[in-house]
This record gives structure tokens, C-alpha cells and sequence, in this order.
């Protein structure tokens, strides 16, 4: 079976739906944990909504900013893992 991957303007809608922010100010590149925008308690259900759509689970390991810091790295990140 085939994992779904999401690209940069999906994750986009997803941030932004999931927690009511405006998607013309959420940028490819915009850091959402790292400024502030989003915090701890954001992070888990972010985590919730990604495994839902994206179909795989992510493990403790891969809960850093590095993967998860703006929509374009959870993008990479997310695409990269499903190769």
C-alpha cells in the first residue's frame, strides 16, 4: 500500500484550518514552533492530524524542528519518509 504524501500547500490548509490561521500569512517557510506562532500543546495534535492524513505514523524520534518547524519541512519530511 502506498502512503499518501502531502505537499507544501496541503500542509499549508491543514496548519491553517486546524488552528484557525489566516493562509495567506502562513508562508511555505514560516517557522510555527520555533517563533511562537504554535506551541507544545499545538504540536500534538499536529502530529495527530499528519498521521491521520498522511497515513503513517511519526515516531518520537522524528518530533523535532528540524522535521516540523513550517509546512515546507513537514512537506520534505513527510515525502521523504514515504519513499
Amino acid at each position: 500500500m502506498s502512503t499518501p504524501t502531502l505537499g507544501t500547500e496541503t500542509v499549508r490548509t491543514l496548519i491553517a484550518d486546524q488552528f484557525g490561521l489566516d493562509p495567506a500569512e502562513l508562508a511555505d517557510d514560516t517557522p510555527m514552533f520555533s517563533s511562537g506562532l504554535l506551541d507544545s500543546f499545538h504540536l500534538v495534535e499536529l502530529i495527530s492530524v499528519l498521521e491521520k492524513t498522511s497515513g503513517r505514523r511519526i515516531k518520537p524520534g522524528e518530533i523535532n524542528l528540524e522535521n516540523l518547524d513550517s509546512p515546507q519541512r513537514i512537506a520534505n519530511f513527510l515525502g521523504a519518509s514515504a519513499s
